[in-house]
């Protein structure tokens, strides 16, 4: 026997929905139990009625239904879509592109500003080269390799009577 009532086992039990076992220990309830009876009874009705509506439907109109169906779930992907679309994603980094391009524009075409003599302190520099003149002659050709491995072959000496004889 049941310690409470099977009241969730009526429904399958009317369907024949239950083992052997469960059934016999329903029945066995049903024959001493007159709410659960009478709960049966109720239950039975209330499938048998439903069993007739069902039959008595109309067959559905499936084109309709098919065409509601889809202008709802195009109603839905309206709603869902997300509030950046790729055309927003490209104009947004083309007008970026234009102001990069017009910045760096605005920038190359300032004019260059001689930089101030204040800024560099000569009289911190070291002028020792300058006073090598046949060093500081031949600078110009420092891009050309050949010179640079015969530096150390010019004599400073010739080049001092060289410039004392052009005065």
């Amino acid at each position: 026997m049941f310690a409470r009532h099977p009241e969730i086992l009526l429904i399958p039990h009317l369907r024949g929905e239950l083992d052997a076992g469960a059934r016999a220990r329903v029945e066995t309830h049903l024959r001493g139990c007159a709410r659960c009876r009478a709960a049966a009874e109720g239950l039975s009705d209330a499938l048998g009625t439903l069993r007739r509506q069902v039959n008595a439907l109309p067959t559905p109109d499936w084109t309709s239904y098919r065409a509601e169906l889809r202008r709802k779930i195009a109603a839905r992907e309206d709603r869902a879509r997300p509030w950046w679309r790729p055309s927003l994603i490209w104009t947004s980094l083309a007008a970026t592109g234009v102001a990069a391009v017009a910045l760096l524009t605005l920038f190359a075409l300032q004019p260059q500003r001689a930089p101030n003599v204040d800024q560099f302190a000569l009289a911190d520099v070291d002028i020792g080269l300058l006073r090598s003149y046949p060093v500081v002659e031949k600078m110009d050709l420092l891009e050309n390799y050949d010179e640079i491995d015969h530096l150390d072959e010019l004599n400073p000496a010739a080049a001092d009577t060289n410039a004392t004889h052009h005065l």
